[in-house]
């Protein structure tokens, strides 16, 4: 798992995949029934368009607040996708390769982090032109 401190860097190097589902589990908080999952981006790399996928878990009537951020390789935030209330369950957003002025950005390496309650979950994301 990667973590994005407020320093911007990133520490942890290790990603653990389920072979049955391919999601990213983050772990579970105290509070039973609340797990974040992200699955893995597609297609990865990608010039036009790439999908995210995570799952909120919990109760299904339960809303929470959810943030999901594209970081460059040097931890500054590119674009926001997702800042808003969701239900439980699984969610899909698309990624059109842009900033959060509409401009392309320059092919390479880049982090998604999904946030909900106290938890996270990211991965990494290739961008090619």
């Amino acid at each position: 798992m990667k973590e994005l401190h407020c320093d911007g860097a990133f520490r942890g190097v290790h990603d653990t995949y389920s072979q049955e589902t391919d999601l990213t589990s983050v772990g579970e908080s105290e509070e039973p029934g609340t797990s974040l999952w992200a699955s893995a981006s597609w297609p990865n790399p990608f010039n036009a368009s790439a999908t995210i996928s995570f799952v909120v878990g919990g109760d299904p009537a339960r809303r929470t607040q959810v943030l999901l951020r594209i970081f460059s390789a040097s931890g500054r935030t590119v674009r926001t996708l997702v800042n808003e209330i969701h239900p439980a369950g699984r969610q899909t957003v698309q990624w059109t390769g842009t900033d959060d002025n509409g401009v392309e950005v320059p092919a390479g390496i880049y982090f998604y982090q999904v946030e909900a309650d106290s938890e996270r979950a990211q991965g990494k994301i290739v961008v090619v032109r």
